[in-house]
């Protein structure tokens, strides 16, 4: 019995044939860059979302409105990303097409969250909140491309965007589906809810941004001397975070009825080696230059089963995450860096 590739390496393999893609205008006003080939894709994505999914469209509306620009950019390890300060969303061309589209809806997102005055840097609100911050924008922005690719499936019948797009999230895919009434149910609210759910239930997800997010950046914070350059202490609510982002296709935050739940236990807990990480950045802060530690994240649940933060249970998705930031050279990697020598150069 020969051993079958991957789900990434099947789709991080280099393309059997080139694609011909038709010549035509993009349907939401985003500006497209690169080759004419690319600008050929890239636009076959736009117009695939504009064409079978009111949310996508929204999400790539509201991008165009805050002059981003579209690009392919090789990338190593990674889908895609989303970069506010240059106002760039870009896609991994390695990856395949359906892949790519709900790449797309995802970064697009993510843009739609920066226009909309969602925080961009590290280590500005306390850890408590910037947990809350940075884990509601993921978790909505793959919503944001479950509901996408949906929309797609149900209404064109391409299912491959949704095929994609379950095999790498998982936890997030069925948490969408189990709120549907049928498989080709409209989105609902309800949907949206379970799909924002479904990524905090995926353990192995939520420690990999855990640890590029804080332990990472604490870690370069000290060993450059700029630990002062991390105040960790801003908040934000969680009411003010869902309705900032986590809104539907009209506009309406899904979960109005419950602006709180970022407030959950589960959703706010954290590694012993993140705990382990804010002891000591803290401490070593406050004696190199006296600055009060933020003491917010001694009251997170400490999670204690190595189980399922175990590597061999991670799903394809949040072993990608992982190793991004384990990349010297990954966008996320690059973006932290970048944002501490930003600060060290002020």
């Amino acid at each position: 019995m020969s051993r079958q590739p991957s789900v990434l390496a099947k789709k991080f393999a280099p393309p059997k044939a080139k694609v011909q893609y038709p010549d035509e205008k993009p349907l939401v006003d985003l500006a497209v860059g690169g080759s004419k080939q690319n600008q050929a894709r890239l636009t076959s994505f736009i117009n695939t979302i504009a064409k079978n999914s009111p949310f996508g469209k929204a999400v790539l509306e509201d991008a165009a409105k805050a002059g981003y620009t579209l690009v392919m950019e090789s990338q190593k390890g990674s889908c895609g990303f989303c970069d506010n300060e240059r106002k760039v969303i870009a896609l991994n061309p390695r990856l395949t097409d359906d892949l790519l589209i709900a790449t797309l809806a995802h970064e697009g997102r993510h843009a739609q969250q920066f226009a909309r005055g969602a925080k961009e840097g590290f280590g500005q609100f306390n850890v408590k909140c910037e947990l809350l911050h940075s884990r509601a924008m993921e978790a909505d922005a793959e919503t944001a491309a479950a509901a996408t690719c949906h929309e797609i499936k149900i209404n064109s019948g391409n299912a491959g965007p949704w095929n994609d797009f379950a095999a790498d999230s998982v936890t997030i895919s069925e948490g969408f589906m189990a709120a549907a009434k049928t498989p080709d149910s409209k989105v609902t609210n309800k949907m949206l809810k379970g799909a924002f759910e479904g990524w905090y239930k995926d353990i192995p997800m939520v420690k990999a941004y855990e640890d590029g997010y804080i332990v990472d950046v604490m870690k370069q914070g000290l060993r450059h001397n700029l630990e002062d350059q991390l105040p960790y202490n801003e908040e934000i609510s969680s009411k003010e975070v869902v309705n900032m982002f986590c809104l539907d296709s009209k506009g309406k935050c899904y979960w109005a009825d419950k602006p709180d739940v970022l407030e959950d236990k589960e959703k706010l807990s954290i590694s012993p080696e993140t705990a382990l990480q804010a002891e000591r950045f803290f401490k070593v802060r406050e004696m190199r230059n006296g600055k009060a530690p933020d003491q917010s994240y001694l009251q997170l649940t400490v999670r204690h089963n190595p189980v399922m933060e175990d590597k061999a249970a991670m799903s394809p998705k949040a072993a990608l995450i992982a190793a991004q930031f384990a990349t010297t050279r990954s966008p996320i990697s690059t973006q932290i860096s970048n944002f501490l020598a930003g600060k060290k150069a002020r």
